[in-house]
């Protein structure tokens, strides 16, 4: 009904310069719908791959899925992974800040079910840069201690020795 009632039909919508996507995008972080922002924001990029990427529509999304308080945060855990792979296949570079490296990685150790896909969550938190504060390197610490867990608990010797020697180079780097 409202494309009947508007002024433009969809073919003049399709001859203009104007980028609606980010704006959809935009509302749908406003909104606090996630994982719709994220699947919008990779198709949008998949299908127009000149554009450059909004750097702060990626910040936005990933502080909204640090800052939600979903009492399960597994789709949106899954939604970053997705996001983050995304941003690893166009080789972007992007880093997480201090503030969502914890809230990540707190949401990614809280999970119970799903050891993959908070291996998968902690190995992003594990490459934020620690050297501003001790607060981002306990948090690394801690995730690697899950991870380790975790792998022991499945007989993963080669996980075990991968995650303790990550342990090791934190601690001897504080010395």
């Amino acid at each position: 009904n409202l494309i009947h009632s508007s002024p433009l039909s969809p073919s003049d919508l399709k001859n203009t310069d104007i980028d609606i996507l980010p704006f959809l995008i935009h509302n749908c972080i406003t909104y606090e719908d996630i994982p719709n922002a994220i699947d919008l924001f990779i198709w949008y990029n998949t299908k127009t791959p000149g554009k450059e990427l909004h750097r702060t529509l990626i910040n936005a999304m990933i502080q909204c899925i640090a800052e939600s308080s979903q009492i399960e945060p597994h789709y949106h855990l899954l939604k970053f992974t997705q996001l983050m792979n995304f941003l690893n296949e166009k080789s972007i570079e992007h880093t997480l800040s201090e503030h969502q490296a914890l809230q990540i990685s707190n949401k990614a150790m809280s999970l119970d079910n799903n050891p993959l896909l908070t291996k998968k969550v902690l190995s992003y938190v594990l490459d934020v840069a620690y050297n501003k504060s001790n607060t981002v390197r306990t948090a690394q610490v801690e995730a690697l201690y899950s991870l380790i867990s975790s792998d022991y608990k499945s007989n993963n010797a080669a996980g075990v020795l991968l995650h303790w020697t990550a342990v090791r180079d934190h601690y001897t780097t504080i010395s």
